[in-house]
């Protein structure tokens, strides 16, 4: 359980950063401003993250979409074998 819930953790974190470093690079061309986002990604996280992704990165969250999709199949693999 604690390799799971550290697993959830990374993946939180990676998504946070991605969408920071991705927020900084497109800030003259969002949607929503600046500050609205940054505390929507950090607020409610994860689901202010992937409402990020896909209002303003949504060519980016199907790839991210498929990484989230393995990773319970992954998990799974390494607990069954």
């Amino acid at each position: 359980i604690l390799i799971t819930i550290g697993l959830t953790a990374l993946v939180t974190i990676m998504f946070w950063v991605y969408a920071l470093v991705s927020l900084i690079r497109k800030q003259d061309n969002l949607k929503l401003p600046l500050i609205i986002w940054v505390f929507l990604i950090f607020v409610f996280s994860p689901v202010g993250t992937i409402a990020y992704l896909y209002v303003e990165d949504s060519e980016r969250l199907a790839y991210f979409a498929m990484i989230a999709a393995a990773l319970p199949v992954t998990l799974a693999a390494l607990f069954i074998f």
